[in-house]
C-alpha cells in the first residue's frame, strides 16, 4: 500500500540458497505458488514487466501451463524492446513447458506458441524457420481438430511460403470451403465473423514487413493462386486483400 514496512535481507546470497535448498520440494513449490498468486494481480493491473518473474514462480510451482502463458507475455515484452532473438528463446522455453505436461493435453496453447515463433522469425526475415514453425502449427492444429487454428496457421504459412516457393504457397495452403464455413461458425453469424476476419487479415497485412508486401503483390501479378476443384484458398483471399491495401 505504499507505506514503509520492516523487511529482512540475507547477509550473503549463499545463506539464502542454503535455506532454500533445505526446504522440502512440496513446501518449496507451495512458496512459489503463493508468491505467484500475490504477483498476478499486480502484473495484470499494469506491470507486465513482472511476467518473467511470474513465469519462474509458476514453473517452480509445477504450474507449467500458467508459466507458459507468462513466458508468452515476457516474449512480447522482449519483442517490444526489439529483442527478437530473446523473444524466440523465451517462446521456445514456453513450448518446452507445455510439452512437459501430458502429451496433447493443451494443443491450443502449443499452436499459439508455434505461431508466435513463426511471427518472430518472419519479422527477422528468417523465412525458412518461419515456415517451419507455421507448418508445425498447421500439422498440430489439424491433428487436434482445431479448425479455426488450422485455417489461421495455413493463412500465416502463406507469407513465408511465397518467399521460399511460390508453388508451395499456391498449392499446399488451400482449405476446403466447407472448413472455412465451419471455422466462422455457421450461416447465422458468418457475416459478422467474416468482417472480423477481414479486419484481422488487413491488420496483419499492415503489420507485415514491406518486403513481404512486395513479394506477395508480385506473386499475385505473376500467377494467381488457383484453387483445386471445390477448394478455396484462404491464402489467396489474404493476398487479394493485400493487393487492395498495397494499391
Amino acid at each position: 500500500n505504499g507505506l514503509p514496512s520492516p523487511h529482512y535481507e540475507f547477509r550473503h546470497a549463499l545463506y539464502r540458497r542454503a535455506l532454500y535448498r533445505s526446504l522440502p520440494t512440496l513446501h518449496r513449490a507451495q512458496c512459489h505458488r503463493s508468491l505467484a498468486e500475490g504477483l498476478m494481480p499486480i502484473c495484470t493491473a499494469g506491470k507486465p514487466e513482472l511476467a518473467s518473474e511470474l513465469a519462474l514462480h509458476c514453473e517452480e510451482a509445477r504450474d507449467y501451463e500458467q508459466a507458459a502463458r507468462y513466458l508468452m507475455l515476457a516474449a512480447e515484452n522482449a519483442a517490444n524492446r526489439f529483442s527478437h532473438r530473446d523473444s524466440i528463446q523465451i517462446l521456445r522455453r514456453a513450448l518446452e513447458l507445455v510439452r512437459a505436461q501430458a502429451p496433447g493435453s493443451n494443443p491450443e496453447i502449443e499452436v499459439e506458441i508455434l505461431q508466435r515463433i513463426g511471427n518472430t522469425h518472419y519479422v527477422l526475415g528468417e523465412m525458412s524457420d518461419s515456415a517451419g514453425s507455421y507448418e508445425a502449427a498447421v500439422n498440430l492444429a489439424e491433428g487436434a481438430g482445431l479448425k479455426a487454428a488450422h485455417a489461421n496457421a495455413l493463412v500465416h504459412l502463406g507469407f513465408p511460403a511465397w518467399y521460399l516457393d511460390a508453388a508451395r504457397g499456391r498449392e499446399a495452403r488451400c482449405v476446403p470451403r466447407e472448413a472455412a464455413r465451419q471455422e466462422i461458425g455457421g450461416a447465422d453469424d458468418a457475416p459478422a465473423v467474416g468482417r472480423a476476419r477481414e479486419r484481422e487479415a488487413a491488420q496483419g497485412v499492415r503489420d507485415a514487413p514491406i518486403g513481404g508486401l512486395r513479394a506477395l503483390r508480385q506473386a499475385v501479378h505473376q500467377q494467381e493462386c488457383v484453387a483445386q476443384p471445390q477448394v478455396e484458398a484462404l491464402a489467396r483471399d489474404r493476398v487479394q486483400r493485400l493487393r487492395r491495401v498495397a494499391d
